[in-house]
């Protein structure tokens, strides 16, 4: 993740496809 667009667009495919997916958010936080 390198700006806020980007951070925007994979938070609303995660509200999307799997909310508050903890596995998810831990593959985006550890870019």
């Amino acid at each position: 993740v390198h700006n806020d667009d980007e951070v925007r667009a994979l938070f609303k495919q995660v509200q999307g496809e799997v909310p508050g997916s903890p596995i998810f958010i831990m593959k985006v936080a550890s870019q």
